[in-house]
């Protein structure tokens, strides 16, 4: 379980979409690094966009190591209609998977697939008005601002694609710290399960006060390096630069 847990966590470190409000812009590009390792060169490369056609909107991203081998690890799309949840796609090309959930007829259609052996696993849960996907993280939190700094916590319920299921978690502001005279906040992901967060981690998210702009985040995530001969997950620091 905490291994599974722990893979899902990549879309809420890394795919962070603001809806033009405020923070990233709709064409953005990020460097990830080893957390711990920011004097270092970064070991990925993430490139976002956002389309608008009518009442639809879709937010594509890839990942790409950052030397050498260019090829994508990693991509993702969200699908909006009406500023809500429509769809979410994750290729993850290191485990060579395909995860999806969709809205349909009310309830949330989970979705796995091995794209070498084929097999597919679903599952599919009732609809809720707080229910995110790592993309929608960023938005829920800027929608919700004078309750975080206010010292409120807010509900949310996490779609974890690769577990075919939704997790409670809350979102709390945890204290500012200033940085070239800007006043930096620091707003975690927390399970909600006791059980859960004892072996997870908050996910942080590093956001400028004045203009809630999203400077950094440092959590989990799914893509994997090599150390000591075996692959791990990395626990990653991502720097926006947009």
């Amino acid at each position: 379980m905490e291994a599974e847990l722990r893979t899902w966590l990549f879309t809420l470190s890394f795919l962070i979409f603001i809806n033009g409000e405020a923070g990233i812009s709709p064409s953005y590009s990020a460097q990830i690094f080893q957390q711990g390792g920011e004097e270092t060169q970064p070991l990925f490369r993430l490139e976002g966009t956002t389309e608008k056609a009518g009442a639809t909107e879709i937010q594509r991203s890839i990942i790409r190591a950052a030397q050498g081998d260019a090829d994508i690890v990693h991509s993702e799309e969200l699908t909006l209609l009406n500023n809500e949840f429509k769809k979410f796609i994750i290729q993850h090309r290191q485990l060579q998977e395909k995860w999806t959930v969709e809205l349909e007829d009310g309830r949330y259609k989970f979705t796995t697939e091995n794209v070498i052996t084929k097999k597919v696993k679903t599952s599919d849960e009732s609809y809720s008005s707080n229910f995110v996907v790592g993309p929608m993280v960023y938005a829920r939190i800027v929608k919700e601002w004078e309750k975080l700094n206010g010292g409120e916590s807010v509900e949310v319920k996490v779609g974890a694609l690769s577990r075919r299921e939704t997790i409670g978690f809350y979102l709390a502001k945890d204290g500012e710290r200033l940085s070239k005279g800007e006043r930096i906040a620091r707003i975690l992901l927390r399970p909600k399960s006791i059980l859960i967060a004892a072996f997870l981690d908050p996910i942080e998210f590093h956001i400028r006060m004045r203009d809630k702009k999203l400077l950094s985040t440092v959590g989990r995530t799914q893509l994997r390096i090599l150390r000591n001969g075996s692959w791990q997950d990395l626990i990653a620091l991502t720097n926006y630069e947009n």
